[in-house]
């Protein structure tokens, strides 16, 4: 089978020279980033999505979260994080959809980190997000509401979801897909599978399996050997490849695939 649809890399040889050599090198070029996350228990994404988009030359990055968060932050809050409306159990209400507009507007991307917790007052809330224009990102817990009803997600244009296998399983069964992902796929047929289904559905996706670091967009296939993959894969490379893609918005594959290279693991 002709697979030109797929593309193989390592991190020291990424394949798009270009998208390296034309990173913006001033901080008022290189984009906004607002990333949301974080409950009344765990603040852990939110802040490595912070460090990592920082070190990856972001050029301005808030953080939102609930103000359920703010007994975690110490007495007086750092100035780059936005505190908005809770609801009891700690998560963000329904009314901070409201509050978070205007940091929505002012970023060139939206990344949700994780660490939401479980609440349907979020989902909600994350739902009436996705309905808003601008390149947005998923992953790890902040991309598990949609996975009962996903069609809306992946139809949208502009979005990347950042998934482990099990949660990638999960939207191709309820969106009804005639071929399943499986664990046991080995990486030829998982690669033929994210060629449907990235031909189907206009979302990006970036999936770990079997240490290759997996990205896949309109048809296209981008797969990354490692030695290991950390165990926080998921908000590590989901803050990288925004950043690299808000940098690169009509370069989705290119930049995604990219932002994979850059990252250093330790």
């Amino acid at each position: 089978m002709d697979r030109t649809y797929w593309q193989k890399q390592t991190p020291e040889k990424p394949l798009f020279d270009e998208i390296i050599w034309g990173k913006p090198q001033r901080k008022n070029l290189a984009g906004n980033l607002l990333i949301i996350g974080g409950n009344s228990h765990a603040i852990a994404a939110p802040s490595e999505a912070y460090k990592i988009a920082i070190n990856q030359g972001i050029g301005e990055c808030k953080v939102a979260m609930p103000d359920a968060t703010r007994k975690l932050l110490g007495p007086k809050p750092p100035p780059n994080i936005d505190l908005f409306a809770s609801n009891p159990s700690g998560s963000f209400s329904t009314k901070a959809i409201d509050e978070l507009k205007n940091d929505i507007t002012w970023a060139t991307a939206t990344l949700a980190a994780g660490d939401i917790g479980k609440s349907s007052e979020t989902a909600i809330l994350f739902d009436k997000l996705m309905a808003l224009p601008g390149l947005q990102a998923y992953t790890a817990d902040a991309a598990d509401d949609f996975a009962a009803s996903p069609l809306p997600i992946l139809r949208r244009k502009d979005t990347l979801l950042v998934l482990e296998m099990p949660q990638l399983q999960k939207f191709a069964l309820n969106a009804k897909l005639s071929h399943p992902f499986t664990h046991d796929m080995d990486l030829l047929q998982l690669v033929d599978r994210l060629h449907e289904f990235t031909n189907l559905f206009k979302c990006h996706i970036l999936m770990h399996h079997k240490n290759h670091i997996i990205a896949a967009s309109g048809g296209q296939v981008v797969s990354t050997k490692f030695e290991t993959v950390p165990s926080n894969w998921k908000v590590m490379f989901a803050a990288a490849a925004t950043v690299w893609w808000l940098q690169n918005p009509s370069q989705a594959i290119k930049s995604i695939a990219t932002a994979v290279t850059q990252l250093e693991l330790s």
